[in-house]
């Protein structure tokens, strides 16, 4: 009842906002020769995450494509998750429209049901690609909306990780590191995925934070808390250091 109130009276995005104002930006998508290239690296990093495994299973969650198995190199056991890839161009769109939607969006994501906010968030980004007249294909579209959402009222970069319900802890040791999975069947996985900033990191650790409705700071670096969605948080924040172990019940 409670959420059904706030979704249906409180949750309007501020019309009052021109958004052409935030968003200045060519309408067309165009891409060159070295953002082909960028896209060829990326297409390689996958590549190389996955040209040595033992497969052991596939799945797909959402978008992303989850790939368990044993790296017959490293000698360790992987969970590779791989999404689609934004070219430099797509990456700036983003990055613009993630700003139009927050501006827009005047409800914290925490107090709405989430699938009814994924849905009315979907059909609120596509009027904004028509109000901007943007000319976009609808493979670029179809990506530009995932990872908003994925950014705006998922998890970020461990998203599919905290979607995927055979997951039962998710860790991270620091910048540059390699967040790791405990998995019910394959136990202990190394992922594909990094923080590859301290930015990056302590921002991510202070946004979880957040949702548990708690604040990470210098003076209070370390957090102990839950998720909305039940799972377990612990974050301790270094001037030095930043380390997020995430615990999941």
């Amino acid at each position: 009842m409670v959420i059904k109130k706030i979704f249906g009276e409180n949750f309007n995005f501020n019309k009052n906002i021109d958004i052409k104002k935030i968003f200045k930006l060519d309408k067309n998508v165009k891409k060159d020769r070295e953002e082909n290239e960028s896209y060829l690296d990326a297409l390689k990093e996958i590549y190389e995450e996955i040209k040595n495994l033992e497969i052991y299973e596939k799945m797909t969650i959402g978008m992303a494509e989850i790939i368990i198995g044993y790296d017959n190199v490293e000698k360790t056991k992987k969970y590779i998750v791989i999404e689609p890839i934004l070219t430099k161009e797509e990456i700036k769109l983003f990055l613009k429209l993630r700003k139009v939607v927050q501006a827009l969006l005047d409800v914290p994501v925490e107090e709405i049901d989430k699938e009814k906010l994924e849905d009315y968030l979907k059909e609120k980004i596509k009027e904004i690609f028509d109000d901007l007249k943007l000319t976009l294909d609808d493979v670029t579209r179809h990506k530009l909306i995932y990872f908003l959402i994925k950014y705006l009222i998922g998890y970020g970069k461990i998203d599919a990780l905290m979607k995927d319900e055979n997951l039962e802890d998710i860790s991270c040791t620091g910048v540059g590191k390699p967040v790791y999975v405990f998995h019910r069947k394959y136990e202990h996985l190394k992922t594909n995925i990094k923080f590859e900033t301290d930015e990056e990191l302590d921002s991510f650790c202070i946004s979880l934070a957040q949702r548990c409705g708690k604040s990470l700071t210098l003076a209070n670096p370390i957090v102990d808390g839950s998720l909305p969605d039940g799972s377990r948080l612990n974050v301790t924040l270094g001037r030095d250091i930043s380390d997020m172990v995430q615990h999941l019940q």
